[in-house]
C-alpha cells in the first residue's frame, strides 16, 4: 500500500511540474483584460526593449548594439568574472532580474495611476 501511495504522489508531482512548465497552471489568469489592452501592453514592452537596445537612438537595433547588450548581460551574469556562467550565477541573475522587473512594473503602475 505504501508503494502505491508513493507512486501516486510522484505521478502527481510529475504532472504538476509538467503543468507548470507548459504554463497551463496560468490558464484563465489575465482574462480580465481585453485583447486591445493586452496588445497595447505588448506594444509598450516591445518599445521599451527597442529603446533599451538602441544606443544610437536611430529607432533601429543594429548587430553591434545587439551584441553589446549581449556582452553586458553576460558580464552581469558572470558574477565572478571567470568567463563562464554557472547554474548558481544564472539563478542569482534571474532572481535579481525578476525583482528588478517587479519593481519597475510597480513604478509604472503607480505612474499610470498618478496620471
Amino acid at each position: 500500500m505504501k508503494k502505491v501511495i508513493t507512486v501516486l504522489a510522484i505521478t502527481g508531482l510529475v504532472f504538476s511540474l509538467q503543468s507548470f512548465a507548459s504554463g497551463s497552471h496560468r490558464k484563465g489568469l489575465g482574462s480580465q483584460h481585453s485583447k486591445a489592452e493586452k496588445a497595447e501592453r505588448k506594444e509598450r514592452r516591445a518599445q521599451r526593449q527597442l529603446e533599451k537596445l538602441d544606443t544610437s537612438g536611430d529607432g533601429q537595433v543594429d548587430l553591434n548594439e545587439y551584441l553589446a547588450h549581449a556582452q553586458e548581460r553576460f558580464a552581469s551574469t558572470d558574477a565572478n568574472s571567470d568567463g563562464y556562467i554557472t547554474p548558481e550565477e544564472m539563478r542569482a541573475w534571474s532572481k535579481a532580474k525578476r525583482l528588478e522587473i517587479k519593481e519597475a512594473r510597480k513604478a509604472r503602475k503607480e505612474a499610470e495611476k498618478a496620471q
